[in-house]
């Protein structure tokens, strides 16, 4: 959810959005953190990432439903 003033708003199903690079590689990781399994139009999104990027490698989802601070889920 977004912040602001230190305040959660819990709108949408986006939690947080994780960009890891492999520097050697210059291979990157996309993690979608949601609070919901389910992801409305996945496909233009995974679409939409990997025509703009071509070191994207993997796009993978992780859900957090949880009402806390953590970035990341046990899913």
């Amino acid at each position: 959810p977004a912040k602001k003033d230190g305040k959660l708003f819990k709108h949408g199903i986006l939690r947080h959005i994780v960009i890891r690079k492999a520097f050697k590689t210059d291979e990157v990781m996309v993690i979608l953190v949601t609070t919901n399994k389910k992801i409305p139009y996945v496909n233009e999104l995974i679409d939409s990432l990997n025509s703009n990027n071509n070191s994207i490698k993997s796009i993978v989802q992780n859900i957090n439903d949880k009402d806390t601070n953590l970035v990341m889920g046990e899913k």
